[in-house]
């Protein structure tokens, strides 16, 4: 069975966020159809969470994205992955993916 990671960004705000509508459908679809998806929201846990979950158990995919504004703490999740998890393959979604595509490829190469 292919173990999915969705990890949704920390976007810094302590008091107030809004909860990624688009990885919770996600989430919800991959379940549907069968896939062992674990959910980790870094709003709730230190930086250092990711790794550890990542050292718990192997992942097959690793999804994580959202607005462009944020690509400091994607950039800081996709580096995480290629570092513990370097065979797992990792997605990127949202607008951050959608709107230049060959642009953020290149920006977190």
């Amino acid at each position: 069975m292919i173990r999915i990671l969705l990890v949704m960004p920390n976007y810094g705000k302590k008091d107030y966020y809004h909860i990624s509508m688009g990885m919770m459908m996600i989430s919800a679809y991959l379940k549907n159809k069968g896939y062992e998806v674990h959910c980790l929201n870094q709003n709730h846990h230190p930086e250092s969470r990711l790794q550890a979950c990542l050292e718990e158990q192997p992942f097959d995919v690793v999804a994580t994205g959202g607005l462009f504004i944020y690509i400091s703490p994607i950039r800081a999740i996709i580096n995480t992955v290629r570092r513990v998890s370097p065979k797992a393959k990792i997605v990127l979604g949202g607008t951050i993916a959608s709107a230049d595509p060959q642009f953020i490829s290149d920006e977190l190469k």
